[in-house]
């Protein structure tokens, strides 16, 4: 298991779909743009988070469940055309 998998097993009840409490609405929130601009690094550089993360993933997924989260978003298209600069020069 990955260390990130140990962190999220212990510290992100949420990463198993359960509800979150306010430290981990905070702390949630604080990361999850992180992964929300994975697909430019997908794009730009084929990097995608690991099958063996089995956690990551459906935490992922559950933090675009939430509409506070969708509604503050940007799309996908939205990081790649402003990340151009930085991954193609």
């Amino acid at each position: 298991m990955s260390t990130i998998e140990l962190i999220t097993a212990e510290v992100y009840p949420f990463a198993q779909r359960t509800h979150m409490t306010l430290i981990e609405k905070g702390l949630d929130m604080t990361y999850h743009p992180f992964f929300e601009r994975m697909p430019t690094l997908t794009h730009y550089r084929s990097v995608t988070i690991p099958d063996d993360c089995l956690r990551l993933n459906p935490w992922v997924d559950a933090m675009m469940e939430r509409d506070s989260v969708r509604q503050t978003m940007h799309h996908t298209a939205y990081y790649i055309q402003s990340y151009t600069k930085y991954a193609v020069d």
